[in-house]
């Protein structure tokens, strides 16, 4: 194994000191540890250089790219940059890819009588707040994303749950758990 790192370190050492002006990365830093594989991430951002970055590690993909090509087999579900795919992602493949924890879906429709709303079991949540297409039907059946940190316990203003969920796990995440424990489901 360590033989295998050594070679990796050397290949992209060489690589860099050619002074390329596109590097054709795959997997690079795949077989490094945590914290060199953080390390390599700044100084191959550092470089400034036209990087094309094969890689299954997200972080890597979202904390390197200027644009993003997210492939399902061999086909480009959405190509954007890395706050686009988060934040609007085009495909439900796309939506529960980016990001960690995963969306979560939740099936459902359309409600159009008293402004729209998405009907989730018994439940109504306003989407006014929410960018979504003009064009959905009442009654139309929709698949509803939720990041979680975009969840809090009860509305602020009214204190009363806009739906009942249940949280099933917590991932001990440092900071993100101290800042999230509030606002978790």
């Amino acid at each position: 194994m360590a033989r295998t790192i050594e070679r990796q370190r050397v290949a992209i050492g060489r690589a860099l000191v050619q002074q390329g002006k596109v590097f054709l990365l795959d997997e690079p830093l795949s077989n490094l540890d945590a914290k060199l594989r953080t390390k390599m991430r700044v100084e191959l951002k550092r470089l400034g250089a036209t990087i094309i970055y094969v890689t299954h590690d997200q972080i890597e993909a979202m904390t390197l790219a200027t644009r993003i090509a997210v492939m399902r087999a061999g086909k480009i579900e959405q190509y954007a940059t890395p706050e686009v795919l988060y934040e609007r992602p085009e495909t439900l493949f796309v939506a529960g890819f980016v990001g960690a924890p995963a969306m979560n879906f939740l099936s459902g429709s359309i409600g159009r009588a008293s402004g729209s709303t998405a009907r989730i079991e018994n439940d109504a949540i306003a989407l006014d707040r929410y960018p979504c297409s003009n064009s959905l039907a009442d009654g139309q059946e929709i698949v509803f994303g939720i990041r979680p940190e975009h969840v809090s316990l009860a509305d602020e203003a009214t204190r009363s749950p806009l739906i009942q969920v249940e949280t099933l796990f917590i991932e001990p995440m440092g900071a993100d758990t101290a800042r999230n424990a509030s606002r978790s489901v």
